[in-house]
Protein backbone atom coordinates (compact mmCIF):
# COMPACT_ATOMS: atom_id res chain seq x y z
CA UNK A 1 0.00 0.00 0.00
CA UNK A 2 1.12 3.34 -0.76
CA UNK A 3 -0.14 6.74 1.20
CA UNK A 4 0.41 10.63 -0.15
CA UNK A 5 0.54 13.71 0.93
CA UNK A 6 0.59 16.06 -2.03
CA UNK A 7 1.55 15.86 -5.89
CA UNK A 8 5.28 16.26 -5.12
CA UNK A 9 5.69 14.81 -1.78
CA UNK A 10 6.08 11.18 -1.10
CA UNK A 11 6.92 8.04 0.92
CA UNK A 12 8.01 4.59 0.22
CA UNK A 13 8.21 1.66 2.80
CA UNK A 14 11.01 -0.82 0.93
CA UNK A 15 13.30 -3.44 2.55
CA UNK A 16 15.88 -3.66 5.09
CA UNK A 17 13.76 -1.62 7.44
CA UNK A 18 14.90 1.25 5.69
CA UNK A 19 12.40 5.13 4.62
CA UNK A 20 13.63 6.81 1.95
CA UNK A 21 12.54 10.28 0.66
CA UNK A 22 12.62 12.27 -2.04
CA UNK A 23 12.49 15.89 -2.99
CA UNK A 24 12.50 16.11 -7.04
CA UNK A 25 8.82 14.36 -7.18
CA UNK A 26 10.18 11.36 -6.78
CA UNK A 27 12.73 10.83 -9.88
CA UNK A 28 15.12 9.99 -7.58
CA UNK A 29 14.80 8.46 -3.73
CA UNK A 30 17.21 8.77 -0.87
CA UNK A 31 17.13 6.79 2.63
CA UNK A 32 15.98 9.16 5.13
CA UNK A 33 15.92 7.28 8.50
CA UNK A 34 15.81 3.51 10.26
CA UNK A 35 12.25 3.01 11.35
CA UNK A 36 12.37 2.09 15.18
CA UNK A 37 10.77 -1.45 14.69
CA UNK A 38 11.01 -5.28 14.30
CA UNK A 39 13.09 -6.09 11.28
CA UNK A 40 11.53 -9.01 10.16
CA UNK A 41 7.92 -7.74 9.76
CA UNK A 42 6.51 -7.94 6.64
CA UNK A 43 4.33 -4.55 6.14
CA UNK A 44 1.21 -4.52 4.18
CA UNK A 45 -0.90 -1.39 4.10
CA UNK A 46 -0.70 2.09 5.28
CA UNK A 47 -2.98 4.77 5.70
CA UNK A 48 -2.05 8.48 6.39
CA UNK A 49 -4.22 11.21 8.53
CA UNK A 50 -5.42 14.50 7.28
CA UNK A 51 -2.93 15.82 9.72
CA UNK A 52 -0.28 14.44 7.59
CA UNK A 53 2.20 14.14 10.08
CA UNK A 54 0.60 10.76 11.39
CA UNK A 55 1.13 8.01 9.29
CA UNK A 56 0.00 4.14 10.65
CA UNK A 57 1.52 0.94 8.97
CA UNK A 58 0.04 -2.76 9.66
CA UNK A 59 2.37 -5.89 8.71
CA UNK A 60 2.99 -9.36 10.33
CA UNK A 61 6.51 -10.96 10.94
CA UNK A 62 5.46 -13.63 7.96
CA UNK A 63 3.82 -13.25 4.75
CA UNK A 64 2.77 -11.65 1.91
CA UNK A 65 -0.09 -9.30 0.82
CA UNK A 66 -2.57 -12.56 0.52
CA UNK A 67 -1.91 -12.90 4.74
CA UNK A 68 -0.57 -16.29 3.98
CA UNK A 69 0.95 -15.93 7.84
CA UNK A 70 -2.46 -16.63 9.06
CA UNK A 71 -2.60 -15.10 12.23
CA UNK A 72 0.66 -15.19 13.37
CA UNK A 73 2.47 -12.21 15.05
CA UNK A 74 0.57 -9.27 13.44
CA UNK A 75 1.83 -5.28 14.04
CA UNK A 76 0.27 -2.03 14.55
CA UNK A 77 3.23 0.82 13.95
CA UNK A 78 2.61 4.31 13.82
CA UNK A 79 4.48 7.47 13.93
CA UNK A 80 3.38 10.60 14.74
CA UNK A 81 5.98 13.31 13.60
CA UNK A 82 6.10 12.40 9.95
CA UNK A 83 7.82 9.39 10.03
CA UNK A 84 10.48 10.88 12.23
CA UNK A 85 10.00 8.14 14.78
CA UNK A 86 7.95 5.04 15.34
CA UNK A 87 6.33 2.87 17.72
CA UNK A 88 4.05 -0.53 17.59
CA UNK A 89 0.35 0.23 18.86
CA UNK A 90 -0.98 -2.51 20.99
CA UNK A 91 -4.91 -3.40 20.60
CA UNK A 92 -6.07 -5.67 23.61
CA UNK A 93 -6.87 -9.12 22.57
CA UNK A 94 -6.50 -8.14 18.85
CA UNK A 95 -4.28 -9.01 16.02
CA UNK A 96 -4.34 -6.61 13.70
CA UNK A 97 -4.69 -6.99 9.35
CA UNK A 98 -5.78 -3.62 8.05
CA UNK A 99 -5.71 -0.32 9.09
CA UNK A 100 -7.69 3.01 7.95
CA UNK A 101 -7.50 6.58 8.59
CA UNK A 102 -11.36 8.49 8.62
CA UNK A 103 -11.56 12.25 9.85
CA UNK A 104 -10.43 11.57 13.74
CA UNK A 105 -10.69 8.08 14.03
CA UNK A 106 -8.52 5.51 13.22
CA UNK A 107 -10.15 2.19 12.37
CA UNK A 108 -8.38 -1.40 12.40
CA UNK A 109 -9.12 -4.59 11.18
CA UNK A 110 -7.60 -7.82 12.76
CA UNK A 111 -7.60 -11.70 13.09
CA UNK A 112 -11.50 -13.19 13.75
CA UNK A 113 -13.65 -10.69 12.74
CA UNK A 114 -12.24 -8.16 15.10
CA UNK A 115 -12.71 -4.25 14.60
CA UNK A 116 -11.33 -1.53 16.60
CA UNK A 117 -11.64 2.42 17.00
CA UNK A 118 -9.61 5.29 17.76
CA UNK A 119 -10.40 8.90 18.25
CA UNK A 120 -7.34 9.96 20.29
CA UNK A 121 -4.88 8.77 18.68
CA UNK A 122 -4.50 5.09 19.72
CA UNK A 123 -4.09 5.57 23.19
CA UNK A 124 -7.70 4.02 23.79
CA UNK A 125 -9.79 1.89 21.43
CA UNK A 126 -13.17 0.73 21.56
CA UNK A 127 -14.00 -2.77 19.74
CA UNK A 128 -16.11 -5.32 18.56
CA UNK A 129 -16.35 -8.61 16.53
CA UNK A 130 -18.25 -9.43 13.34
CA UNK A 131 -19.08 -12.40 12.56
CA UNK A 132 -16.31 -14.15 10.34
CA UNK A 133 -16.34 -17.82 9.75
CA UNK A 134 -12.99 -19.88 11.59
CA UNK A 135 -9.53 -18.68 9.90
CA UNK A 136 -11.01 -16.10 9.10
CA UNK A 137 -11.03 -11.72 9.77
CA UNK A 138 -11.00 -8.33 8.29
CA UNK A 139 -8.40 -8.07 5.87
CA UNK A 140 -9.79 -4.82 4.43
CA UNK A 141 -11.27 -1.53 6.29
CA UNK A 142 -12.19 1.53 4.30
CA UNK A 143 -13.22 4.53 6.25
CA UNK A 144 -14.83 8.02 4.76
CA UNK A 145 -15.55 9.66 8.51
CA UNK A 146 -14.99 8.95 12.42
CA UNK A 147 -18.90 7.25 12.11
CA UNK A 148 -18.47 5.08 8.71
CA UNK A 149 -16.80 2.69 7.55
CA UNK A 150 -16.74 -0.65 6.17
CA UNK A 151 -14.86 -3.82 6.82
CA UNK A 152 -14.47 -6.84 4.08
CA UNK A 153 -14.19 -10.59 5.74
CA UNK A 154 -11.44 -12.67 3.99
CA UNK A 155 -9.46 -16.02 4.80
CA UNK A 156 -5.88 -16.06 5.79
CA UNK A 157 -4.13 -16.54 3.59
CA UNK A 158 -6.77 -15.93 1.13
CA UNK A 159 -7.83 -18.64 -1.54
CA UNK A 160 -10.75 -17.34 -3.46
CA UNK A 161 -13.51 -18.37 -0.92
CA UNK A 162 -16.43 -16.38 -0.34
CA UNK A 163 -16.03 -13.12 1.97
CA UNK A 164 -18.19 -10.79 3.32
CA UNK A 165 -18.46 -6.93 3.62
CA UNK A 166 -20.30 -4.76 6.65
CA UNK A 167 -20.83 -1.36 6.90
CA UNK A 168 -21.57 1.01 9.95
CA UNK A 169 -22.96 4.23 10.19
CA UNK A 170 -22.60 4.72 14.22
CA UNK A 171 -18.91 4.70 14.87
CA UNK A 172 -18.91 0.56 15.33
CA UNK A 173 -21.49 0.25 17.26
CA UNK A 174 -23.80 -1.67 14.74
CA UNK A 175 -22.67 -3.40 11.73
CA UNK A 176 -24.84 -3.68 8.52
CA UNK A 177 -23.85 -6.86 6.31
CA UNK A 178 -24.21 -5.91 2.09
CA UNK A 179 -25.75 -7.80 -0.44
CA UNK A 180 -22.86 -8.35 -2.68
CA UNK A 181 -23.68 -9.71 -6.63
CA UNK A 182 -21.36 -12.95 -7.16
CA UNK A 183 -18.49 -12.88 -9.18
CA UNK A 184 -19.24 -15.93 -11.76
CA UNK A 185 -21.01 -18.36 -9.57
CA UNK A 186 -19.53 -17.20 -5.94
CA UNK A 187 -19.34 -14.47 -3.58
CA UNK A 188 -16.69 -12.06 -3.87
CA UNK A 189 -13.84 -12.08 -1.75
CA UNK A 190 -12.46 -8.24 -1.64
CA UNK A 191 -9.17 -7.73 -0.82
CA UNK A 192 -8.76 -4.17 -0.70
CA UNK A 193 -11.33 -1.20 0.17
CA UNK A 194 -11.66 2.67 -0.25
CA UNK A 195 -14.07 4.76 0.81
CA UNK A 196 -14.85 8.16 -0.72
CA UNK A 197 -18.09 9.49 1.10
CA UNK A 198 -20.53 8.09 3.29
CA UNK A 199 -22.40 6.47 0.76
CA UNK A 200 -19.35 5.83 -1.66
CA UNK A 201 -17.41 2.55 -1.50
CA UNK A 202 -14.78 1.01 -4.26
CA UNK A 203 -13.01 -2.31 -3.75
CA UNK A 204 -11.27 -5.66 -5.18
CA UNK A 205 -11.41 -8.94 -5.55
CA UNK A 206 -7.94 -10.66 -6.56
CA UNK A 207 -9.05 -13.95 -7.89
CA UNK A 208 -11.68 -12.76 -9.92
CA UNK A 209 -10.45 -9.66 -11.44
CA UNK A 210 -13.50 -7.95 -10.32
CA UNK A 211 -14.14 -4.29 -9.11
CA UNK A 212 -16.88 -3.91 -6.44
CA UNK A 213 -18.48 -0.16 -5.93
CA UNK A 214 -21.33 1.06 -4.49
CA UNK A 215 -22.82 4.34 -4.02
CA UNK A 216 -26.11 4.49 -2.33
CA UNK A 217 -24.89 3.32 0.91
CA UNK A 218 -24.57 -0.20 0.63
CA UNK A 219 -27.94 -0.61 -0.82
CA UNK A 220 -27.06 -2.20 -3.66
CA UNK A 221 -23.43 -2.88 -5.30
CA UNK A 222 -22.78 -3.91 -9.05
CA UNK A 223 -19.50 -5.72 -9.94
CA UNK A 224 -16.84 -4.91 -13.00
CA UNK A 225 -14.06 -6.26 -14.95
CA UNK A 226 -11.47 -4.43 -16.79
CA UNK A 227 -10.03 -5.76 -19.93
CA UNK A 228 -7.27 -8.27 -20.30
CA UNK A 229 -6.60 -9.27 -16.43
CA UNK A 230 -4.90 -12.06 -14.51
CA UNK A 231 -5.53 -10.39 -11.27
CA UNK A 232 -6.50 -7.17 -9.31
CA UNK A 233 -4.65 -6.14 -6.15
CA UNK A 234 -5.05 -1.96 -5.65
CA UNK A 235 -7.62 -0.08 -5.87
CA UNK A 236 -8.24 4.14 -5.07
CA UNK A 237 -10.91 6.25 -5.55
CA UNK A 238 -10.82 9.87 -6.20
CA UNK A 239 -15.24 10.13 -6.17
CA UNK A 240 -17.73 7.86 -6.40
CA UNK A 241 -17.49 7.57 -10.76
CA UNK A 242 -13.56 7.69 -11.14
CA UNK A 243 -11.29 5.07 -9.56
CA UNK A 244 -8.10 3.16 -10.28
CA UNK A 245 -7.21 -0.81 -9.61
CA UNK A 246 -3.83 -1.83 -9.82
CA UNK A 247 -2.60 -5.53 -10.95
CA UNK A 248 -1.54 -7.76 -13.56
CA UNK A 249 -2.21 -8.34 -17.01
CA UNK A 250 -2.99 -11.62 -18.59
CA UNK A 251 0.39 -11.23 -20.29
CA UNK A 252 2.28 -10.55 -16.54
CA UNK A 253 3.47 -6.92 -17.19
CA UNK A 254 1.50 -4.32 -14.04
CA UNK A 255 -1.59 -3.43 -14.79
CA UNK A 256 -3.19 0.01 -14.01
CA UNK A 257 -6.62 0.57 -15.29
CA UNK A 258 -8.73 3.96 -14.55
CA UNK A 259 -12.78 4.25 -14.84
CA UNK A 260 -14.47 7.72 -15.38
CA UNK A 261 -18.08 5.78 -15.08
CA UNK A 262 -18.75 3.92 -11.89
CA UNK A 263 -16.95 1.17 -13.50
CA UNK A 264 -18.69 0.77 -16.42
CA UNK A 265 -15.90 0.44 -18.84
CA UNK A 266 -12.35 0.41 -18.32
CA UNK A 267 -8.86 2.09 -19.51
CA UNK A 268 -5.93 0.26 -19.02
CA UNK A 269 -3.44 3.19 -18.66
CA UNK A 270 0.02 2.32 -19.60
CA UNK A 271 2.29 1.87 -16.64
CA UNK A 272 5.82 3.32 -17.98
CA UNK A 273 7.25 0.23 -17.88
CA UNK A 274 9.49 -1.63 -20.66
CA UNK A 275 6.84 -3.84 -22.24
CA UNK A 276 8.66 -7.04 -21.20
CA UNK A 277 8.55 -5.80 -17.39
CA UNK A 278 7.16 -8.37 -15.53
CA UNK A 279 5.82 -7.62 -12.05
CA UNK A 280 2.04 -7.31 -10.38
CA UNK A 281 1.20 -3.54 -8.73
CA UNK A 282 0.13 -4.56 -5.86
CA UNK A 283 -1.55 -0.97 -4.73
CA UNK A 284 -2.25 2.51 -5.87
CA UNK A 285 -3.19 5.24 -3.91
CA UNK A 286 -2.97 9.54 -3.87
CA UNK A 287 -5.06 12.70 -4.24
CA UNK A 288 -6.97 13.28 -7.25
CA UNK A 289 -3.84 14.43 -9.36
CA UNK A 290 -1.05 13.02 -7.78
CA UNK A 291 -0.87 9.02 -7.71
CA UNK A 292 1.45 6.43 -6.96
CA UNK A 293 1.62 2.64 -7.84
CA UNK A 294 3.96 0.20 -5.95
CA UNK A 295 4.66 -3.57 -7.13
CA UNK A 296 6.48 -6.76 -6.37
CA UNK A 297 9.42 -6.54 -8.54
CA UNK A 298 12.40 -4.76 -6.32
CA UNK A 299 10.75 -1.50 -5.61
CA UNK A 300 8.78 -0.94 -8.16
CA UNK A 301 7.29 2.73 -7.90
CA UNK A 302 5.66 4.40 -10.96
CA UNK A 303 3.80 7.30 -10.84
CA UNK A 304 1.26 10.23 -12.39
CA UNK A 305 0.97 14.10 -11.55
CA UNK A 306 -1.69 14.57 -14.11
CA UNK A 307 -4.72 12.62 -12.30
CA UNK A 308 -3.56 9.06 -13.67
CA UNK A 309 -3.73 10.25 -17.57
CA UNK A 310 -0.04 9.33 -17.69
CA UNK A 311 2.45 7.28 -16.04
CA UNK A 312 6.33 7.26 -15.19
CA UNK A 313 8.26 4.69 -13.07
CA UNK A 314 10.82 6.33 -10.71
CA UNK A 315 13.49 4.76 -8.58
CA UNK A 316 12.98 4.18 -5.29
CA UNK A 317 16.19 2.06 -4.44
CA UNK A 318 14.35 -0.50 -2.98
CA UNK A 319 15.43 -4.06 -3.55
CA UNK A 320 12.31 -5.28 -1.91
CA UNK A 321 8.57 -5.78 -2.87
CA UNK A 322 5.98 -2.99 -2.12
CA UNK A 323 2.65 -3.77 -0.45
CA UNK A 324 1.15 -0.49 0.30
CA UNK A 325 0.89 3.54 -0.72
CA UNK A 326 -0.99 6.05 0.68
CA UNK A 327 -1.16 10.07 0.58
CA UNK A 328 -2.75 12.73 2.45
CA UNK A 329 -2.28 15.44 0.36
CA UNK A 330 -0.24 15.89 -3.41
CA UNK A 331 3.47 16.65 -2.19
CA UNK A 332 3.63 13.62 -0.05
CA UNK A 333 3.10 9.89 -0.07
CA UNK A 334 4.21 6.72 2.23
CA UNK A 335 4.87 3.21 0.77
CA UNK A 336 5.34 -0.13 2.59
CA UNK A 337 6.54 -3.41 1.96
CA UNK A 338 8.69 -6.28 2.88
CA UNK A 339 11.40 -6.85 5.12
CA UNK A 340 9.61 -3.78 7.23
CA UNK A 341 10.65 -1.27 4.86
CA UNK A 342 9.10 2.20 4.84
CA UNK A 343 9.31 5.16 1.91
CA UNK A 344 8.10 8.67 2.09
CA UNK A 345 8.29 11.21 -1.28
CA UNK A 346 8.10 14.82 -0.96
CA UNK A 347 7.66 16.74 -3.76
CA UNK A 348 7.96 20.44 -4.43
Amino acid sequence: MVAALSASQAWLLAGTTSILRTADGGTTWSESNKQASATGQWLRGVSVAPDGSTVWAVGSDYGAPDFNHGTAGSYLLRSTDAGGTWSTVSIPNMLPWSVATGGAAVWVGGADGAVARSLDGGATWSSTKLDAPSGQGVVAIAASSANVAWASIGAAPLNGAPGHIYRTIDGGQSWTPQRLPNVGSTQPSVMRMVAVSDSAAWGVDPYHCAVLRTADGGASWSSSTPPSCAGLWGVFATSPTTAFASGQHQDQTPAIYQTTDGGATWLDRPTGFAVDHNSVLFAVGGTEQALWAVGASDGDVTASSDGGLTWHPQRSHAAVGLWGVAAASPSTAWAVGERGAILRATRS
